[in-house]
């Protein structure tokens, strides 16, 4: 995703975990407060080769009080695990 984004011509930040790992709330919260305008906040709900499951309740509502769109990148969870659209407040 961050390749896309640099590709039309964005700046994107990269917030990088372990392997397996998931990136918590707080450090997405952060890195909103340490970037100031931030566009959009995009990630992967779902990781393939470690089945590693990101929780999303909470950043939608972080994003939108930063004036950010959410994101969120399903193709390995939706369908296997709960995606709660509308009660996380993901945009696209």
């Amino acid at each position: 995703m961050a390749e896309v984004v640099t590709r039309a011509g964005g700046r994107a930040v990269r917030l990088e975990v372990s392997w397996g790992g998931v990136c918590d709330l707080a450090r997405v919260e952060e890195a909103l407060a340490h970037e100031g305008k931030v566009k959009a906040v995009a990630l992967v709900h779902a990781e393939t080769s470690t089945g590693a499951h990101q929780p999303i309740d909470g950043l939608g509502r972080l994003c939108h009080a930063r004036g950010a769109l959410l994101v969120l990148d399903t193709v390995t969870s939706l369908g296997g695990v709960p995606v709660e659209v509308d009660a996380w407040e993901v945009d696209a």
